[in-house]
């Protein structure tokens, strides 16, 4: 007995109902093995050790000053949620040069010297004959004009700090300091007019070698989303001095103080970045004791003496996140929230596509490509138009999931804790028409296509990094603009391939629909 023509159209579509991958008939004639291959380039994604630099070696250098007690003060109270944090990325954001947290190699007698650029550096390492401990070293010298060197410099300051150190007098300097955790390691050093500088050269982890980046002044250009409680001051203390990034605020900008006097509370992403300067409040629980303190609050008796982010807006929690993660918002320098909150909006200068920054903060057609655009890109979302902040999916206090997630995403809990209709593996291999356990049943592949790109304009760092847009894959491309999902993984097909994978795919659904109705993929790939 032969089937309907309709049920027999539905059979004959059903390998690919059930998934995508390996031994899967393709919807088109293949020029290679197209799921094999998106198999591959998938297991050559680059995946960050969590604890490429030991917790325990995360130690957070800086002195509490004024109003701000360095988050090791919060441990006496919220011990677990210190536990977390010194276990997240937000804790090991600067971090002593030490052997255990070096990533570089000092070890090999090399010199860097691309023939490029305005330096020569010699990485080195040395015995400490007292402590036995390993000590790190650059030798960092200007390549003489003959040899391609610059004439002054100007020409040699790549980030435009209007100054350099003086390499002439000190071309030998300690690396103190470094920064970075996941695939690249820049380094930071004090010269003895005591400025922090984030020396020319770092270390590549992914590709394991040195890349050129240039001087940048680090607590001017760097540490605002580093550390916590920078030292500054309301009035510059020298004629034509540059205020700080990203503090004119109403209350006006900051400044740096002079070299010397440079520092920083907390050397880390601590608990006052969040929930503001901590003095007041230890002292007022320092006084009553904790339970006593807590029963007050809890009656109305006492005001807050610090901030809790629960009590803000989905605006100023999504702002929060992005005075790191969304570059040019007013700096924390200026922005702190007080004890009841934030009562203005922080400065917001979003950056803007124009010639200056197409090919490495956007791509050629205007979208994105920057990963310190993360929030701005992800208040153009659905899911912030829907009410969902940061804070949904990440747990700021840090977590066992990889980028301090709630639930992990190799396996689909975090998105499914929510998208409850497609718990079940086979809604989820219905709806992603790949196998399970596959690298395009994971929901993160798809909607948070991999085409962020972390260039600071000199190097492409990394890259392969999640968008935070939650889309749907269309294979539609603008010209110059950034790859569809699917061909991110399937580099052996065009555009054209997933703009037809994903209509036949359409035309597969529609005709089962009118079988059985809709199906958990009703909004699945191909809408």
């Amino acid at each position: 007995m032969r089937p309907p023509p309709l049920l027999a159209a539905v059979l004959a579509v059903a390998p690919w109902l059930a998934g995508c991958g390996e031994g899967a008939t393709p919807p088109l004639p293949p020029a290679t093995d197209t799921a094999r291959t998106a198999f591959e380039v998938a297991q050559g994604f680059h995946v960050p050790d969590p604890e490429r630099i030991p917790s325990r070696l995360a130690t957070n250098p800086g002195t509490p000053h004024g109003d701000y007690v360095g988050s090791l003060a919060c441990n006496r109270c919220h011990e677990e949620e210190y536990r977390r944090w010194r276990g997240s990325f937000h804790s090991r954001t600067l971090y002593d040069a030490v052997d255990a947290t070096i990533f570089g190699d000092f070890e090999t007698p090399t010199v860097y010297d691309d023939g490029l650029t305005a330096f020569r550096v010699r990485p080195f390492v040395r015995e400490d004959p007292a402590t036995g401990r390993k000590r790190y070293f650059m030798e960092i010298r200007f390549r003489p004009v003959h040899e391609g060197g610059p004439m002054d410099v100007k020409e040699a300051d790549t980030y435009g700090s209007g100054t350099l150190p003086d390499l002439e007098a000190h071309p030998v300097v300690e690396i103190l300091y470094a920064f970075g955790n996941r695939r690249h390691q820049p380094y930071v050093a004090r010269y003895p007019d005591g400025r922090y500088w984030v020396v020319p050269i770092y270390w590549n982890d992914v590709e394991r070698e040195w890349m050129y980046d240039g001087f940048r002044a680090y607590t001017y250009s760097c540490a605002n989303c580093h550390v916590t409680g920078i030292r500054s001051l309301a009035a510059p203390w020298h004629a034509g001095q540059q205020p700080l990034p990203m503090t004119h605020s109403v209350d006006g900008p900051r400044y740096l103080p002079p070299p010397d006097q440079e520092g920083w509370a907390d050397g880390s992403v601590g608990c006052e970045t969040c929930h503001g300067p901590g003095r007041a409040h230890v002292e007022a629980v320092e006084a009553l004791g904790p339970e006593e303190y807590r029963r007050r609050l809890r009656s109305g008796e006492k005001q807050p003496t610090i901030y809790d982010g629960k009590r803000g807006t989905l605006e100023q929690r999504t702002d929060q996140c992005g005075q790191c993660h969304n570059f040019m918002t007013e700096s924390t320098v200026t922005w702190v929230p007080k004890p009841h909150g934030f009562d203005r909006a922080p400065v917001r200068e979003p950056i803007k596509p124009s010639p200056g920054n197409m090919g490495w903060q956007f791509y050629h057609d205007g979208s994105h490509m920057s990963p310190c655009t993360v929030v701005e890109v992800y208040r153009g979302s659905k899911m912030y138009r829907e009410g969902v902040d940061c804070t949904e999916c990440h747990d700021p206090h840090g977590t066992d999931h990889w980028a301090d997630l709630k639930l992990p995403v190799h396996d689909n809990s975090l998105c499914i804790s929510c998208h409850q209709d497609l718990a079940a593996l086979e809604a989820q291999t219905a709806h992603s028409r790949h196998l399970a356990g596959s690298p395009g049943n994971r929901c993160v592949e798809c909607h948070m296509p991999r085409h962020m790109v972390f260039t600071n304009g000199v190097q492409r760092m990394s890259d392969r990094i999640y968008s935070h847009e939650f889309s749907i894959p269309t294979g539609r491309r603008r010209v110059g603009g950034p790859p569809s999902a699917c061909n991110i993984c399937h580099t052996d097909r065009t555009h054209q391939w997933t703009q037809d994978t994903l209509a036949l795919w359409a035309r597969e659904r529609a005709a089962r629909e009118a079988l059985v109705g809709p199906g958990p993929d009703a909004d699945g790939p191909g809408r």
